[in-house]
């Protein structure tokens, strides 16, 4: 029952986000809009959207220590975006770790370890870079939640690097023998890398890679959707949309990326059909291909989506991934 009532929770919030990006639009005038736009510019923008995937490959090569190539990076991460947008509860982090390990030199635990700080990379980075522009066009209600976002993921992390039997000692608590190495195998590594170096280099390149993540976005909607916005505006977008993919809703964030295109682009006077035609497009361009690319991916792996599920799913220490 509780997880049907997450399951049903989920859809509702993808359906309040889908009522909320269509309400009072013109379907033809949207149908215009999306009719302007020239294919070569999202020809151009599906481009710039396979070079990152490779970089961010790179990037978690160098998270792993080299323990696999750059390739087997790009393609895991193309699996994880895949599997988020077919099905819910942010599974495609499991997947990615299934894949890297069949492709490198790491267990099942470490490869979660290294999507782990991945993954920690990323949420400091949106909550800086919403940081900026939040606070030059003054919108304070969002300034003072992602700094003290911010401050509260450091601080647990200094904690955990302080008190360092404080982690062990929670798992401890667990009640199944199995589950309790796999995750004290999995702190270990993740303690492992907590040090200066590491995170210098882990933030380093995580800022370019988000500098080109800014820069496909405003690509899209300065090239693609013809926007009239400031760059400043523009990163709003970006941040307000990144915060958004990373609620727990429909798979692919289905309704909830598009109402928060559709918000984030009406506080700056764009019409409803603009930025839904906007939101479209964007979601299009991350969709489709890393579906088809995935769905091929794991059809060779042999392993599909339902043991996927199956293993969110379990509850046993047998389960545990």
């Amino acid at each position: 029952m509780k997880r049907l009532l997450g399951h049903l929770l989920r859809l509702g919030i993808g359906g309040a986000g889908l009522l909320y990006a269509f309400w009072g639009v013109d379907l033809g005038e949207l149908a215009a809009v999306l009719g302007r736009y020239d294919p070569i510019a999202i020809l151009g923008v599906l481009f710039l959207s396979g070079l990152l995937f490779v970089y961010i490959g790179y990037r978690l090569s160098l998270l792993a220590h080299g323990k696999f190539g750059t390739r087997a990076g790009t393609l895991g991460s193309v699996v994880c975006h895949g599997v988020n947008n077919m099905l819910p509860t942010k599974l495609g982090e499991l997947a990615k770790a299934i894949y890297l390990s069949h492709h490198g030199s790491l267990s099942r635990a470490e490869a979660l370890g290294v999507v782990f700080w991945e993954r920690f990379l990323d949420l400091n980075a949106v909550l800086a870079v919403g940081l900026v522009p939040v606070a030059l066009i003054g919108h304070e209600a969002l300034l003072w939640p992602l700094a003290l976002a911010l401050l509260g993921f450091w601080t647990a992390l200094l904690i955990f690097a302080r008190w360092k039997q404080l982690p062990r000692r929670l798992i401890g608590l667990f009640p199944f023998e199995r589950l309790r190495t796999f995750l004290l195998e999995l702190h270990a590594h993740v303690d492992d890398r907590l040090a200066p170096g590491f995170l210098l280099l882990g933030a380093g390149h995580t800022a370019l890679l988000w500098l080109l993540f800014i820069a496909q976005t405003l690509l899209t909607l300065y090239w693609v959707a013809g926007l009239e916005i400031t760059p400043p505006q523009g990163v709003i977008v970006f941040v307000v949309t990144s915060l958004g993919m990373a609620i727990p809703s429909t798979p692919g964030a289905l309704g909830v990326f598009e109402a928060a295109v559709v918000l984030s682009l009406g506080w700056f006077g764009v019409p409803k059909e603009e930025a839904l035609g906007a939101a479209v497009v964007m979601h299009m361009i991350e969709f489709v291909p890393t579906v088809l690319l995935t769905l091929w991916l794991l059809a060779r792996e042999d392993l599909g989506l339902g043991a996927l599920w199956r293993r969110r799913e379990g509850r046993g220490p047998d389960q545990a991934p």
